[in-house]
């Protein structure tokens, strides 16, 4: 949100060197928690969890590939929908986990998965 800010402020061109450092670290910061993430979401696949990285890998792409074409339409010059994509689409995805986590199965007695 405070990347969006600045870049609005800027006008759509925020100083370079500070937009390249603070996306660069975003990016990192991605890279390391999603397949921490995809691991946990896995977890309660047991035999079937290569099937459902697939299935979350195809959905993952084609969903992202729509979504960023609904944002590369607006770059014209400026960053700014680069970055209002980054905090909509990071709220959504911050919502989405945080729902699925209430309503994560726990494991009982044995291998066997209960809703919560």
């Amino acid at each position: 949100m405070v990347l969006a800010l600045w870049s609005w402020q800027a006008g759509g061109q925020p100083w370079f060197f500070g937009w390249f450092a603070v996306i660069t670290v975003i990016n990192s910061l991605r890279t390391f928690t999603s397949p921490l993430i995809l691991a946990q979401a896995m977890e309660p696949m047991g035999e079937l969890a290569g099937t459902a990285s697939a299935v979350i890998g195809t959905i993952s792409m084609g969903g992202g590939a729509v979504l960023a074409m609904l944002i590369d339409r607006t770059i014209a010059g400026a960053v700014t929908p680069l970055v209002v994509a980054y905090a909509g689409y990071g709220s959504i995805s911050l919502a989405f986990a945080l729902w699925a986590r209430r309503h994560r199965p726990t494991q009982i007695a044995g291998n066997s998965f209960v809703a919560r």
